[in-house]
C-alpha cells in the first residue's frame, strides 16, 4: 500500500490539485480490489447463513411429522366404533298356511304345476291345482312374500318374490338380505324339503329316502353366498322356496302373469 502511495506522489508531483483526500480515496478503492479476502468472508457468511436456516428447516418438519405421525398412531390404536346392525326385515302378511278353494269364478284360473320347487316338506304348490288371479297387479303392486306365476324360456314356473324394485339382494351363508338388512321370514333363509340347515336335511334324509339316493351338493345349497345384485325399476328377485329344486333370480314385471292365491279342491 505504501509503494502504490509513492508511486501516486511521484505521478501527480506538487499538482495541487490532485489534493491529499482525492488520494485517500484511490488508495481506499485499490485496497479493496486488492484484499479480495473480506469478499470471500461475506459470501461464506451468507453460505453459512443459508445452510444454517435450511438445516432449522429441516428439523422444524422433521419435528411436525413426528408429532402427527403419533397423533395418527394414537387414533389408530383407539377400538373402532362398532358399526349399528341394521334391524331385520320381517314380513308379518306373509304365512306359510296356503288357502284353499272349492270353486271359482270370474278372471280366476286353474294352473296344473307340476314342480316342486315350492316344497316346503308336504308337496306344497303341486299337490293339487293352483288358482290364479291374472288381474291381480292391475290393480295392487306386488309385493314381498307373493307367490306368482311367472314364465321364462322354460315356460310357467311358480315363485316367491322377495327383493322388490331398487331394492338390492345379497345372499350370504344361505341368508338373504335386502338392502343389507337380514330377512327375518320364513323364506328368507336356504330351505329343502321342510329343513333349514344342513344338519336337519341329513337326518330327514336318513329317515324319507333310500341307500340309493345321494345327499350330493346339499351343504352348497345351505351355505349359499350370491354377490350383491341392485334392482331397477320393474324388477323383482324371486326364490323358490326349496332353495335346491327352485331358482333364484331377476324376473321382470312384465314376466309376471299372475299371483297364485291357493289349491282348488273341489
Amino acid at each position: 500500500m505504501n509503494k502504490v502511495k509513492r508511486d501516486l506522489d511521484e505521478l501527480m508531483g506538487s499538482d495541487s490539485r490532485f489534493t491529499e483526500s482525492m488520494k485517500r480515496h484511490v488508495i481506499w478503492e485499490v485496497g479493496k480490489e486488492e484484499n479480495p479476502r473480506s469478499s470471500v468472508r461475506r459470501s461464506f457468511n451468507r453460505v453459512r447463513n443459508i445452510a444454517v436456516f435450511v438445516l432449522l428447516l429441516s428439523f422444524a418438519g422433521l419435528f411436525l411429522f413426528l408429532v402427527l405421525n403419533e397423533e395418527g398412531s394414537r387414533e389408530s390404536l383407539q377400538p373402532a366404533e362398532p358399526q349399528q346392525e341394521l334391524a331385520p326385515l320381517t314380513d308379518d302378511n306373509t304365512t306359510e298356511e296356503i288357502e284353499t278353494f272349492t270353486n271359482i269364478t270370474g278372471p280366476y284360473e286353474v294352473f296344473e304345476y307340476r314342480y316342486d320347487a315350492m316344497d316346503r316338506g308336504n308337496r306344497e304348490y303341486y299337490k293339487w291345482p293352483l288358482v290364479i288371479d291374472p288381474t291381480a297387479y292391475d290393480s295392487k303392486d306386488v309385493s314381498r312374500g307373493d307367490v306368482v306365476l311367472y314364465e321364462d324360456n322354460s315356460g310357467k314356473n311358480v315363485s316367491r318374490i322377495v327383493g322388490l324394485p331398487g331394492e338390492t339382494v345379497e345372499i350370504s351363508d344361505g341368508q338373504v338380505y335386502v338392502n343389507g338388512r337380514m330377512v327375518d321370514t320364513f323364506y328368507g333363509q336356504a330351505h329343502r324339503v321342510g329343513t333349514s340347515t344342513t344338519e336337519e336335511y341329513l337326518e330327514w334324509f336318513e329317515d324319507n329316502t333310500s341307500s340309493l339316493s345321494s345327499t350330493s351338493g346339499m351343504e352348497e345349497v345351505f351355505q349359499l353366498d350370491m354377490e350383491e345384485v341392485q334392482l331397477e325399476e320393474n324388477q323383482f328377485f324371486i326364490i323358490g322356496d326349496d332353495w335346491f329344486r327352485g331358482n333364484q333370480e331377476v324376473i321382470e314385471l312384465r314376466d309376471i302373469t299372475g299371483e297364485v292365491l291357493g289349491y282348488l279342491k273341489e
